[in-house]
């Protein structure tokens, strides 16, 4: 499964765009542009009022439309553009005081926004840190000990963080309502930078669920202490780098910033944020290596040891792709670089997230097999998180195309194709994993018995439960029908009608009754023989032409393993009777011959008190049911006395305790002195 999730990321990462691609208008859906011919010496604030104006009125600035000319090498637009551009880099200087000049013109704007807003964040986020340290000091049983279960741990953990997470959002919510409630232009910045302080904690507090630097026994991944603690020093200052971009690009924009300077912006905050990240990479590199390594157990396969030689160089690479790809676009014109950046980032959340599930997953599946006896689930939560990523992952390559596979009112290729494709492939998902649960749980719970059941006593298995018997079957016919029923429901997604397979289904199956009537015998006598409880896995029966232990049952037929080692496979419809050597209890009879003269008393109460003293064995005293003792003579003839010996055992080793007995009788008669009769002895003449 780990070779088909690599597969998915790197079908995922190579697919997924950039920016979501929005198709331009046709042409002739446009209305008739009116050119405006502006009067010398306008200065830049008068344009952007003028803009503003004729925006409010519903009116759309469209840009000149440009001349045809010879296309120009892309590399040569783009250092035109800069080279344009970063001079006008010292403007950025003007900002603060258009940000004055903003609040000026607006009333009761209050001073200090920024101080109140810094310490409203601060203040936020320490009140976070001591609750997230009271709580395992003021509940003990919340504490995280050393020698704690994984999932107690990390439950554990959890409510560490949410509680201190809760109260962060809470007091920035609610302080940030009071911030500027009477300027259009605070309470906006004040929602925008909220939002990032939001984002960055809830990043923040997800890297320490993960990671757990300092509780290893609350850590989801296999990496140690050391490597943790390296990796969330790296990647928690660059989650705070990150979220102070958007709202630094959106509060330009809003102060006027012109396309040169957001330019300069995009320009600045990319490359350093770029060269951060290849640092973070280059440091982390060895411990998310070793992680890596050790999650594929003591042999990683060769995809594994690829991704922990050559992951960073994969993130170092992409990283600066999206940078220069967002570049492109600001400085050409063909987006804002928003997209790129939103996308950019939810593309490495994506792939990082899949990672770090599949990582868990396989350290809590190993967790849990060490604790528990029953591992049927293992394979189960196994499939269900490869699942729940690999289409969750494509589920959000969609989106980002534009074709939102969850939209009941999406029209064109998402209706026809993709939400039919996407409905089909969870319907199979969901029946492969239903069929995982049901023939895993029904597999943990079949007894396993060896493929010889005869000891070299000869002893045979005790039979197992009926349950135990049924336990294949119903598998089989479970399987058949979660495979057609899924099978039947996912083409109904795909928009075939499945009536007419159905009616033809119907018909053949008529057909094949008409033509298989030895087979429709076969598994008609089988259900009823089963119905009847004839007999079980691991029981002795006789069909009268042949004999020996039952070792497997199939639709249409038994196998039976004869004791010297022979399978014999009978189809059902050919027995025509079955006697059963391993239900409730067998009496088991044997003759013995004694001389003429012993004394039938003496004999009687020796063999009693060796049927007593049998009872009593450790090995062989629980098989019998009734004790071994002398039923009677027999038969008489001039050269021995026959009597006849029997008990009552359990079924599976009679053969066993009846040579248990033998040994007893023979060895209490030479202590008894009674003698065995000798056979008499014959003279022939010679010819």
């Amino acid at each position: 499964m780990s070779a088909r999730l690599s597969l998915g990321l790197l079908v995922l990462l190579l697919l997924t765009p950039l920016a979501s691609p929005r198709a331009a208008p046709a042409e002739h859906e446009r209305e008739p542009a009116i050119v405006l011919q502006l009067p010398p010496g306008m200065t830049a604030d008068q344009v952007r009022e003028l803009v503003t104006g004729l925006e409010g009125k519903g009116a759309a600035i469209v840009p000149p439309a440009q001349p045809n000319l010879p296309s120009e090498p892309v590399i040569h637009r783009i250092l035109a553009r800069l080279a344009q551009a970063v001079p006008k880099a010292p403007q950025l200087a003007e900002l603060p005081a258009r940000w004055s000049a903003a609040l000026a013109a607006e009333p009761s704007s209050g001073g200090g926004f920024w101080l109140r807003l810094l310490g409203l964040i601060v203040g936020a986020w320490l009140l976070e840190l001591l609750i997230r340290a009271a709580v395992p000091a003021l509940i003990p049983r919340l504490r995280i000990r050393p020698d704690m279960r994984l999932d107690r741990a990390f439950l554990h953990h959890f409510v560490w963080l949410a509680a201190g997470l809760v109260s962060f959002i809470a007091v920035v919510r609610l302080g940030g309502g009071l911030i500027g409630r009477n300027s259009p232009l605070l309470i906006a910045t004040t929602a925008r930078v909220i939002d990032s302080a939001v984002t960055w904690r809830i990043a923040t507090g997800f890297l320490a669920l993960v990671l757990s630097p300092g509780l290893p026994a609350a850590r989801p991944l296999y990496i140690v202490d050391a490597g943790a603690r390296r990796v969330y020093r790296w990647v928690g200052p660059y989650l705070i780098y990150a979220m102070v971009f958007i709202p630094a690009a959106w509060l330009a924009t809003r102060l006027g910033a012109d396309a040169d300077l957001q330019l300069d912006i995009a320009v600045g905050f990319g490359l350093i944020i770029t060269l951060y990240k290849t640092a973070m990479f280059l440091h982390v590199r060895a411990p998310v290596s070793a992680a890596i390594l050790v999650a594929g157990g003591d042999h990683p396969r060769l995809g594994r040891r690829l991704a922990a030689a050559l992951w960073h160089w994969v993130f170092i690479l992409l990283s600066w792709t999206i940078f220069l790809l967002a570049v492109e676009q600001y400085a050409l014109g063909s987006g804002t670089g928003t997209g790129t950046v939103e996308a950019a980032g939810a593309l490495q959340a994506v792939i990082v997230g899949m990672s770090l599930a599949w990582a868990a997953k396989q350290r809590f599946i190993t967790e849990y097999g060490r604790h528990d006896q029953v591992r049927w689930w293992q394979p189960v939560v196994n499939r269900t998180v490869d699942m729940v990523v690999l289409i969750g992952g494509f589920a959000w390559l969609a989106t980002l195309w534009g074709f939102d596979v969850f939209d009941p009112d999406a029209t064109g290729a998402t209706a026809t194709v993709l939400r039919p494709l996407f409905r089909a492939t969870i319907t199979l998902a969901l029946a492969w994993l239903t069929w995982s649960a049901i023939g895993g749980f029904l597999r943990e719970r079949a007894p396993h018995h060896p493929g010889s059941p005869i000891d070299e006593d000869g002893a045979v298995e005790t039979s197992m439960t009926r349950l135990a018997t049924l336990l294949p079957l119903i598998r089989n016919v479970l399987a058949i029908a979660i495979f057609f029923l899924g099978t039947m429901i996912a083409l109904g997604d795909l928009g075939v009608d499945v009536g007419p397979l159905l009616a033809g289904a119907g018909v053949v199956g008529i057909a094949l009754g008409f033509g298989a009537q030895a087979l429709v015998r076969d598994v008609i006598a089988g259900l009823f023989f089963l119905i009847d409880d004839a007999f079980r896995l691991g029981e002795y029966i006789d069909t009268g032409r042949l004999k020996g232990t039952v070792e497997a049952i199939s639709i249409r037929s038994v196998r039976l393993r004869h004791q010297n080692g022979q399978v014999h496979t009978i189809p059902f419809g050919q027995i025509q009777a079955v006697t059963n050597s391993s239900r409730d209890w067998a009496i088991i009879k044997f003759n013995l011959h004694i001389a003429p003269e012993s004394d039938l008393e003496l004999v009687r109460k020796t063999i009693k008190q060796l049927g007593l003293a049998l009872l009593e064995d450790p090995e062989f005293g629980q098989d019998f049911i009734q004790p071994l003792k002398m039923q009677g003579v027999a038969d008489v003839t001039q050269a021995a006395v026959m009597i006849r010996c029997k008990f009552t055992a359990r079924p599976g080793r009679p053969t066993v305790l009846r040579r248990q007995a033998m040994r007893g009788i023979i060895q209490r008669f030479a202590a008894a002195g009674i003698a065995f009769a000798n056979p008499p002895a014959t003279a022939s003449n010679p010819p």
